[in-house]
């Protein structure tokens, strides 16, 4: 059986690393709702960064969530405000289908 990956998992207060923005039970309620009110299923699009550097020479693929949009076209345009791609960094633009399990947001 494989472990769950700390990090993929949503941690709602305050921030544990200086540079991070906590999530509030507001956060988690605004998403809920939007979830319900798409019927049960929401498909959003994640802005990620890539760190090329860290994903060659590092132990992994290092992608960080810069935004989330909820479709596709717009999550290109902020892809597009970072700049573009380059040797060391990459942009990527993945979908994302969350639903409700327990009345809490889960993907």
């Amino acid at each position: 059986m494989p472990t769950i990956d700390k990090r993929n998992v949503l941690h709602v207060g305050p921030p544990k690393h200086s540079g991070e923005t906590g999530i509030t039970p507001a956060m988690v309620e605004s998403v809920r709702q939007r979830i319900n009110d798409a019927g049960g299923t929401l498909t959003v699009w994640a802005v990620l960064h890539e760190d090329v550097y860290e994903s060659k020479f590092g132990d992994g693929t290092y992608l960080h969530v810069h935004g989330l949009a909820l479709n596709s076209a717009d999550a290109q345009k902020l892809a597009a405000l970072g700049g573009g791609n380059s040797e060391w960094v990459k942009w990527h633009v993945r979908s994302c289908r969350l639903g409700l399990k327990d009345n809490a947001p889960l993907p």
